[in-house]
């Protein structure tokens, strides 16, 4: 059945397609994650840990000395990431999580860097 406005033909109004933007957003049952049993560490858990290798093989500042100790671009070459920016922050972020948990401590030089220029260490 077609409408007739001011003289044109209108075709009628068809139903949007499934999927199209016009349609309401359907909600289906909200996914359920179990974390317990032998589910692998998550990215994040699993990035913390070889960081931790990184560091504790790296030793600690040595006669007020922090030059040896990592830094954050030292790390990212460690865990074999492109030296990106998105892999920069990625280990930043990690850092920054586990020295707030208390297992790392940031050591920063006297001399201004580029960047913060933070070495880090495992916590003694």
């Amino acid at each position: 059945m077609s409408i007739i406005i001011d003289g044109e033909i209108l075709p009628p109004r068809r139903k949007a397609k499934p999927g199209a933007a016009t349609d309401a957003v359907i909600k289906g049952p909200k996914p359920t994650f179990d974390n317990r049993g032998d589910a692998p560490p998550s990215s994040g858990a699993a990035r913390a840990h070889q960081i931790l290798n990184i560091l504790t093989a790296a030793g600690q500042p040595q006669w007020g000395k922090i030059g040896h100790l990592p830094r954050t671009g030292d790390i990212v070459d460690a865990l074999g990431l492109p030296r990106t920016k998105t892999a920069f922050a990625s280990v930043s972020r990690s850092l920054a999580r586990l020295e707030r948990a208390g297992r790392i401590v940031s050591y920063a030089p006297a001399m201004a860097t580029r960047g913060n220029g933070f070495h880090w260490a495992v916590k003694p």
